[in-house]
């Protein structure tokens, strides 16, 4: 009987036809029916109910599967992905970090692993699974799993030199995308998405004429990207060109009005001391943005702490360092940094001498003017 059912499923899924395998296959993973039991009827629900963004019916199907396959690494995954797909990145970990435990070398898993760490902002703990993925690849010459896994690998390797950008590590990040380049032969990537990464990384090491040869290349003359707009603006900003970098901020936002892009607008206003402006694209920043409200307080706090409001200051600064926090799980250097300069102003050497002490200790490379060891009296050199 199963295996009539299994064939119609087949057919249905060719076609994808989420709906027809639902209507199959729901009724018999009930409970005490044939479905209840079998693994492969289990899979294919699941799988079909996310197809139809029944998120919460798909994971019923997969802690169904894991209690029948306990052992089992793909049940573990296929849950996983269900949050990862809701961007539930802490749950999805865990189900993924399930499904290594019982198959270390499961190359999908560490690569969507990777990515999950990558989305939650821990950019350095993401190298190793992405590493790993990308090792087990290259070290599997069978034909048939290189054809399944080539389009995971180039992924893989576009995320690690992502993954080392955010971790400042430019000239790494420059080597995997100019190795992307050269290996992703058919295209998994879009050109756009690489010639972007590789324009931002050149920029990061200064290179900026090279930056918006790639920048512009990657920009789409009939449907411009905001991003890459944002980017070439950027580029100007760091360049010292602010009315350029202003007019690449104009034309993004009136694309798309994302926080990022008010944010970096911002900059440049302040560059041009247009305080006013600035704080006006920073507070509308801070109410569109749900993940870098951390970064937006940080540049609130020195603005007043320049307008001599320290009160306001450090409500920002303290601010800054909660929602990091909270939404991270992890302390904030600059932040702490900004409130050594605050309790300095306000004379409270011994506050300031912790709180620098405290970033120094969050981010021992972070950079900070040494002068403050002598104004703060701190006698053991701290390393940086």
């Amino acid at each position: 009987m199963m295996q009539e059912i299994f064939e119609r499923t087949a057919a249905l899924q060719r076609e994808n036809n989420w709906q027809g395998v639902l209507q199959i296959l729901q009724p018999l993973c009930r409970e005490g029916q044939p479905g209840w039991n079998e693994p492969r009827a289990l899979s294919e629900l699941g799988f079909a109910c996310s197809q139809l963004q029944m998120l919460e019916e798909a994971k019923q199907c997969y802690q169904r599967w894991i209690e029948v396959e306990p052992d089992r690494a793909r049940p573990f995954y296929c849950l996983g992905y269900v949050f990862y797909l809701e961007q539930d990145w802490a749950s999805a970990l865990r189900w993924f970090d399930q499904a290594l435990r019982v198959y270390p070398d499961y190359l999908v898993c560490l690569y969507r692993k990777g990515y999950a760490l990558f989305a939650f902002q821990k950019p350095r703990k993401c190298l190793e699974p992405l590493e790993r993925a990308l090792e087990l690849y290259r070290a599997n010459s069978n034909e048939d799993f290189r054809k399944r896994n080539a389009k995971t690998a180039m992924k893989t390797l576009f995320l690690l030199a992502r993954a080392r950008y955010r971790s400042d590590d430019f000239e790494e990040a420059l080597r995997l995308l100019q190795q992307l380049f050269r290996e992703d032969l058919k295209g998994f990537i879009a050109p756009a998405d690489k010639q972007y990464a590789l324009g931002k990384t050149l920029a990061a090491l200064r290179r900026e004429k090279e930056a918006l040869e790639q920048l512009n290349r990657a920009l789409d003359p009939r449907r411009p990207q905001p991003y890459v707009l944002d980017q070439i603006g950027r580029v100007q900003h760091q360049l010292q060109d602010y009315p350029a970098a202003l007019g690449y901020y104009d034309r993004a936002l009136k694309i798309r009005r994302a926080p990022y892009i008010l944010f970096n607008r911002a900059m440049s206003l302040l560059a041009l001391g247009k305080t006013g402006p600035a704080v006006r694209d920073l507070h509308e920043a801070l109410k569109r943005d749900r993940l870098g409200k951390h970064k937006i307080y940080l540049e609130l706090g020195k603005i007043s702490l320049e307008q001599h409001k320290p009160a306001e200051a450090r409500h920002y600064f303290e601010s800054a360092i909660r929602f990091k926090q909270e939404t991270y799980g992890v302390d904030y250097a600059e932040a702490h940094y900004a409130l050594a300069l605050y309790h300095l102003k306000s004379g409270d050497k011994p506050r300031a001498r912790e709180e620098l002490q405290t970033a120094l200790e969050i981010s021992p490379n972070l950079h900070w003017d040494e002068n403050l060891r002598r104004l703060l009296g701190m006698e053991m050199p701290v390393e940086c």
